[in-house]
This record gives C-alpha cells, structure tokens and sequence, in this order.
C-alpha cells in the first residue's frame, strides 16, 4: 500500500523564453539568480518506480528580471489606445465659467444669409 503524502504539493517545471533581452549574458554553467512570473498551464501526474506519484506543474514564463527583485509586481506601463481617444478641452480659453467665447455659434447656428443679399 502506498502512502499519500500529508500535504498535496508538486515539482515546477519551466518553460519558454524570456521577452526581455539581456546583455550581460551568462557564461556555460554559471548559476544565477532571477526573479520570474510565470503562468501555470498544465497539470501531470505520473507514476514513479518506487515513490508512489509525483505531481508536476507546467510553467510557462512570462517575465524575467534579474536578482531578487520586487518590482516584477508592478503593473506594467499601459500600452497605447488603437483608437483615438478625445482631445481634452483648452483650458486657456477666456471663459472661465464654462460657456462657449461670444464667437462661437452652436451646432446649426451659422452664418445667417437672407434672398436679398
């Protein structure tokens, strides 16, 4: 009979490539330290010979900084919009209460012209 372990965990493994490029690019068998994130994309359980099961989780990188570092929790900078986004309003106008300048004419309310002109 085997024994289920107490607690339910499992291995990591690691995959894919970093979108960052680093220059400082270590030598063959150099051990170094990085700070990922990563997004869990799979789940496998496979027999062992003499250990019962062991559970792997499939990792898939998403970022890479390197050291121990604490910014890989910030919010990356927002892309731009693919749309316009509207303009904001001058403030520099000479009103200051809101109205439009005496020079501007609402929508449908342009130049007046009579037949006898």
């Amino acid at each position: 009979m085997n024994a289920q372990p107490l607690i339910d965990s499992a291995r990591l493994k690691f995959s894919g490539i970093s979108s960052e490029d680093f220059e400082d690019i270590p030598d063959i068998g150099e051990t170094r330290t990085f700070t990922i994130t990563a997004q869990c994309t799979k789940h496998i359980e496979e027999q062992m010979a003499n250990e019962g099961t062991r559970k792997i989780a499939n990792m898939k990188i998403e970022k890479i900084l390197t050291g121990v570092d604490n910014r890989i929790n910030d919010a990356p900078p927002s892309e731009p919009s693919l749309f316009d986004t509207p303009a904001e309003p001058d403030s520099d106008d000479d009103s200051e209460d809101g109205e439009s300048p005496s020079n501007v004419g609402g929508i449908g309310q342009g130049p007046q012209f009579s037949a006898g002109d």
